[in-house]
This record gives C-alpha cells, sequence and structure tokens, in this order.
C-alpha cells in the first residue's frame, strides 16, 4: 500500500506465495511415473493444472491489493492499529486552504480554498488538487509515503505538475511544484499539513511558497 510499504519485499512475498502453489501443483502432477515419458499432452495437461491454481490466486491477489485491504483498514477493532503502525488509509476528499507568500497589496495573505482527491490501493496512488475558484488544478507526478523513526510521524510527499487552463498576464499556463505534509490523527479525526514550493514563474522572481493545511471530509 503506497510506499509505506516496501514495494520490492511485497512483491517478493507475493511471488513466493505463488511459487508455492506452482510447485505445489507441479509435484502432484509429476508424483507417478508417466507411462508415456513427458508428451506435449502431459504438458498441457501440467499447464491445465497450473492454471487452476494459479489464475485464481492472481485474481484473489488482485481484488485483495484493489479492495480487499480496506476491509482490515476500516474495521473497528484494528483499525486504528494498521492505520497507525502500519499505514494510513488516505483515500477520500481532503477540503482546506492555501497560504501563499504571493505579494499582495497592503501586506494581505493571499488564500486559496482547495480540495485534495486521494484514491490508493496496494498498486499506487492517485492525487489531484484543485482550486475552488477553478482557476487552477494539478495532477501528482511523483508521490511517497514514510515514517519517521524518530517520532513515528508519517508524511506524505509529493512533486506534481500545476495546470492554469486561461492565465493570467503575469502567470504560467504550466508549472511544477513539490509539498510535504504531515498526516496528523489517521485513525481519527486525519488531517494533513506542511508546506509546498513551486517554480511558477521563476524567472520572474516570483515562485511561491506557502502553507497547505486541509482535513478529511466525512461522508
Amino acid at each position: 500500500m503506497w510506499k509505506a510499504f516496501p514495494k520490492i519485499a511485497l512483491w517478493k512475498t507475493m511471488f513466493f506465495i505463488y511459487s508455492i502453489f506452482i510447485i505445489t501443483a507441479l509435484t502432484s502432477l509429476f508424483s507417478e511415473p508417466l507411462e508415456s515419458g513427458l508428451t506435449w499432452h502431459n504438458f498441457y495437461s501440467s499447464l491445465k493444472t497450473v492454471s487452476k491454481v494459479s489464475i485464481p490466486f492472481l485474481i484473489f491477489i488482485y481484488c485483495l491489493g484493489k479492495w480487499g485491504w480496506l476491509v482490515l483498514w476500516k474495521s473497528p477493532l484494528l483499525g486504528k492499529v494498521v492505520n497507525e503502525a502500519l499505514c494510513p488509509n488516505l483515500n477520500g476528499v481532503w477540503a482546506g486552504a492555501i497560504q501563499s507568500n504571493f505579494p499582495m497589496n497592503k501586506g494581505e495573505v493571499l488564500t486559496k480554498d482547495v480540495q485534495l482527491r486521494i484514491k490508493a490501493d496496494l498498486f499506487g496512488m492517485k492525487i489531484q488538487l484543485e482550486s475552488n475558484d477553478g482557476y487552477q488544478t494539478s495532477k501528482v507526478t511523483h508521490f511517497d509515503i514514510h515514517k519517521d523513526p524518530k517520532t513515528e510521524v508519517f508524511y506524505l510527499t509529493y512533486i506534481y505538475e500545476g495546470y492554469v487552463p486561461i492565465p493570467s498576464e503575469l502567470d504560467d499556463r504550466v508549472y511544477q511544484g513539490a509539498a510535504t505534509l504531515e498526516i496528523i490523527d489517521p485513525s481519527g479525526d486525519a488531517k494533513l499539513k506542511g508546506t509546498y514550493w513551486t517554480n511558477r514563474a521563476w524567472q520572474r522572481k516570483q515562485n511561491t511558497a506557502g502553507v497547505i493545511t486541509l482535513s478529511k471530509v466525512k461522508k
């Protein structure tokens, strides 16, 4: 589930279990001597035997990776434990605001209401940020979820590409940025809070940075 799980270790574990199924099936098939030797017919029979094991296993792994894990993460008994100790479930809509250091008249702070949408499973994560006024949107291209070994706090770090469909004369249509957000109280009233920075209009010395504060929207 995201990069809080070592992806290589996860796939190695799945491959190991899958290999056990395959070896068991083949051992069962060839446990008795073949009278006519190893022929294409016998080989085809072995493929049929293996497929009876492997196809249901692969379907099980896919369903587990896409939806099955949510049963454990949302369970009343173990949900709190896995969210705080293993990896938080960030799926859903997050609403909040961005405060930017972009220079405003009379020392005002530029604040924009935004929504963050996260769709995650054992295989990956999709993150999209939109401003409520519709002026801009952004899509995450790289992400990482890691746990600080000293504080045991989870952090969501990502790189994104922003789009402004109809930019003003002093704005850019496309820009890149990054953010690091602390995941606060993942098993309760979850919040995301941290900083971001961009290369937006950097050639005019107007690239921005600021603070993002988001709360999970309860359905």
